[in-house]
């Protein structure tokens, strides 16, 4: 069996996973605390925000700084590679906005990150195997031995809580995906919508809509 077909086996393996959970109860790896009270939340822009400087490790052992955002837009989403359920639910929303993106042409300096909430488990080649399934083109991202990867995490407003006690190890965080343009500042935050079974969830389109109407600002400004 070749690598693509491979890939494609468990990409539909990953997709039926999902589908099943998200019928279930809404997901146990977010904690309420992370979720908004309100039906619905809506993409949130406002002036753009410089990063403060951060050093990463990307799943190709190379390093990943906040210089690495300039000239390009960059999506960033986050979670784990044992949840369950939302994270592979979001990379599989972000692998069609990728494809979207493609189709249309309209946009070409667009890239994809995925940060590891948990690097403890999360080594570099189960991140580079993970990220594979999603998309050949999508970068995933944990932190290194330098601090300063609290600055990617706090400037970005990422909520994340490891409980690591008596033998028990549960990892959970917000929702989010955080849009980042070519001057390597944080220029919106696209929040998930409440859908009709009450679940927390995005769409492609509506990222590509809204993404569309940054980028043509950006442009135009």
């Amino acid at each position: 069996m070749n690598d693509h077909i491979r890939k494609k086996i468990v990409l539909v393996f990953v997709i039926l996973l999902v589908s099943v959970t998200l019928m279930a109860l809404f997901s146990l790896s977010i904690s309420p605390d992370f979720v908004s009270k309100g039906k619905k939340s809506n993409t949130v822009f406002f002036n753009a925000m410089e990063l403060d400087a951060f050093s990463l490790i990307t799943h190709n052992n190379d390093m990943f700084t906040n210089k690495n955002l300039f000239g390009k837009w960059h999506i960033i989403s986050y979670g784990y590679i044992q949840c369950p359920d939302i994270c592979p639910m979001t990379l599989l929303t972000l692998t069609r906005l990728s494809q979207l993106i493609k189709k249309n042409n309209e946009i070409t300096d667009v890239s994809f990150l995925f940060y590891t909430v948990d690097p403890k488990r999360d080594t570099t080649n189960k991140l580079a195997q993970y990220i594979s399934y999603f998309d050949d083109d999508f970068i995933g991202l944990r932190k290194n031995k330098d601090p300063s990867y609290l600055n990617f995490e706090q400037n970005l407003g990422m909520q994340i809580k490891i409980d690591n006690e008596q033998n028990q190890y549960n990892v959970s965080h917000g929702l989010a995906i955080y849009l980042i343009d070519p001057d390597a500042k944080l220029h919106a935050i696209f929040k998930p919508m409440t859908n009709s079974l009450g679940h927390l969830s995005f769409t492609s389109k509506d990222i590509y809509q809204d993404f569309l109407k940054f980028h043509q600002n950006y442009l135009v400004n």
